[in-house]
């Protein structure tokens, strides 16, 4: 068992390379927005909506809750755990292949993208799980330099590739830079593919397939679901607005994404802790713990709203502007995503995947319906608000339904693992000081003046509240 020590600095080395390796697509919108029209953008960005759907199904999302809960039931056998997850993932991915191979005219008409791009994407769902299934074998063992190491070479030809795609091309440089993505991807995940097959040396184990088909099934529709919700929007955008209205929409959706990726993060760092003391009971500590957090991300999602119209100004030209009023909206409905999670962790911890799957097909369901009678009626901006709506709706049905879970010693909600009032009056705190900051995005100098002073406030509060305790 590590100590304390190692715990704290690999789980800080940990939400580093989460970042690095989510932010990239982030970190270049500078540069690529420059280079393309917002049609040509607004192509790259139906395509990675289309890709993250996609690659929940082709993959049956082996390397998420499943593969966390197989690390602890498997934990003497990883290495051929590891390996027969990959090779039900490739054997679903390649099954995929041929059905696209057979329909790829239709499928290509529907999604909007060419044939040789999206037989390019079902090939890149074979390789892609491998560095997942790798680089969560390395945070359950608290071995953070591999991973540090080979994320940020991830993230470097990440870069390079599609950039030289798109500098040397002289067709379509949406097409150049999504081609040079899935090629960059392909050949880095394949390197993981070969040394995992043979590390385990096992395509199949009929008892990890039998327990990963049959837990992971029932959360397919949470986890499509759960993208449905996130990226739906986009493609929804380019079928009734044009692709130039959806790469506009894009580049506050990326601001959002900035949120997304540090919740995502804290959050791999937070479900191995979570996960030992729901085994020892700890709810008092889990709910202490908890408040902090959705603080501190509160305040991520105030500082983001607050610069939101010079962080567009610096993310894209002056033709992508217009995207300033959708960031609001758009990133209050990731900070939502922070109360999902929080439910999500205990819901899978306690293997309740259908309560999960109807919580998030509830919100999905209702996000596609609302975008389909908004946009054509108020604009792209429409998907901005229903989406908002619709994460406050996921947030607190996940809420509901994980109260509701049984366990040896009574209900969740018994054990008031998350105080509800305290999250509901973080919530309204944050959503007001945002809608402040909206309508001061005309007047720099009031609004920066108010993030001082309620960044003064939050940080002399905390201060006092910590030298209080620390003397009670």
């Amino acid at each position: 068992m590590p100590d304390n020590k190692k715990i704290l600095k690999s789980g800080f080395w940990f939400t580093v390379c989460n970042v690095i390796q989510k932010s990239v697509m982030i970190i270049t919108v500078p540069l690529f927005t420059r280079m393309m029209t917002p049609d040509e953008y607004g192509l790259t960005a139906v395509y990675q909506s289309w890709n993250n759907v996609l690659i929940i199904v082709v993959t049956l999302s082996l390397y998420l809750g499943v593969f966390n809960n197989g690390m602890l039931h498997y934990k003497d056998d990883r290495d051929r755990y590891i390996s027969s997850m990959q090779g039900l993932s490739t054997l679903s991915a390649c099954i995929c292949c041929l059905i696209f191979f057979i329909f790829r005219k239709p499928l290509a008409d529907f999604m909007g993208l060419s044939v040789n791009i999206i037989a390019l994407m079902f090939v890149s769902f074979i390789f892609l799980p491998a560095f997942d299934y790798w680089s969560a074998r390395c945070r359950y063992e608290y071995r953070y330099k591999g991973l540090l190491a080979a994320t940020i070479i991830y993230a470097a030809i990440n870069v390079i590739i599609p950039f030289a795609a798109v500098k040397h091309s002289s067709g379509n440089l949406g097409e150049a830079k999504i081609i040079g993505s899935l090629v960059a991807m392909i050949g880095f995940t394949l390197v993981f593919y070969l040394y995992n097959f043979w590390k385990g040396k096992s395509f199949f184990v009929k008892e990890y397939w039998h327990y990963a088909f049959y837990f992971n099934l029932p959360l397919l529709p949470n986890y499509l679901s759960n993208v449905i919700l996130g990226q739906s929007d986009r493609i929804m955008i380019g079928r009734f607005c044009g692709e130039a209205a959806a790469g506009i929409y894009s580049v506050a959706c990326y601001m959002q994404a900035g949120v997304t990726i540090v919740i995502s993060a804290v959050n791999s760092a937070f479900v191995p802790w979570l996960y030992e003391k729901l085994e020892n009971k700890e709810y008092d500590v889990i709910q202490k713990r908890t408040q902090p957090i959705l603080w501190l991300l509160g305040i991520l999602t105030f500082g983001v709203i607050s610069c939101a119209p010079e962080l567009i100004h610096f993310m894209a030209p002056e033709k992508y502007y217009e995207a300033v009023w959708s960031v609001p909206p758009v990133v209050i409905g990731s900070y939502f995503t922070v109360l999902y999670t929080l439910c999500a962790n205990v819901e899978i911890y306690y293997e309740k995947r259908v309560f999960m799957s109807c919580a998030t097909l509830i919100a999905a369901v209702l996000n596609v319906v609302l975008n389909y009678w908004a946009i054509p009626i108020f604009g792209y901006i429409a998907c901005a608000y229903t989406t908002v709506f619709c994460y406050m709706v996921y947030g607190f049905a996940h809420y509901i339904f994980m109260n509701r879970i049984k366990t040896p010693d009574g209900a969740v909600g018994e054990h008031r693992i998350y105080n509800l009032k305290n999250i509901c009056i973080t919530y309204v705190i944050v959503i007001l000081l945002c809608v402040i900051q909206m309508g001061l995005y005309h007047t720099v100098i009031a609004r920066y003046a108010l993030t001082a002073i309620i960044i003064a406030s939050i940080i002399f509060v905390w201060r006092n509240l910590y030298v209080k305790r620390k003397h009670s």
